[in-house]
């Protein structure tokens, strides 16, 4: 991954929250020819890297308050909209996402967080959301910075 630099701004808490660059990774075409009843080609060790979009990092709100850390915003075929609530301290990190569908025996969607460059003046609880595109259908753990989420994707 490479991570984009941007200019950093010092902010009052309640505007700590900056639109991040995001890294992530494309889906890779090295799979089997033959391809699925979706139109999508599996890929070859079943371990499959989903594409990440419309990340964001941002202070939560003091009324933020969900039943669960992790909530599923919406979906579509083969997407997941995410909303992971607050995560860890921070005021305005730059945000790299990576996603692995594991397709053999785990049914597992594995999200890693990479928070760095936190260079604002404020500490607050961060909230981040994203969407998770070029998933297989089924039911998966979603698993991201210790928490987890039944999820099924179209």
């Amino acid at each position: 991954m490479r991570p984009a630099l941007i200019a950093l701004l010092l902010l009052p808490a309640a505007w700590c929250s900056l639109p991040p660059d995001v890294d992530s990774k494309d889906s890779a075409d090295t799979g089997d020819p033959q391809e699925t009843d979706t139109g999508m080609e599996p890929c070859e060790s079943g371990l499959c890297d989903a594409t990440v979009s419309d990340a964001q990092v941002e202070c939560a709100s003091d009324t933020t308050s969900a039943p669960y850390p992790l909530e599923l915003v919406s979906s579509g075929p083969g997407t997941l909209e995410i909303w992971h609530h607050r995560v860890q301290e921070g005021c305005c990190p730059q945000l790299g996402i990576t996603a692995i569908q594991d397709l053999r025996h785990d049914d597992t969607i594995d999200v890693e967080y990479d928070l760095y460059d936190d260079m604002c003046d404020c500490i607050c609880m961060l909230d981040i959301r994203y969407t998770l595109g070029d998933l297989y259908p089924g039911d998966f753990t979603l698993r991201a910075a210790g928490d987890t989420l039944e999820v099924t994707v179209e």
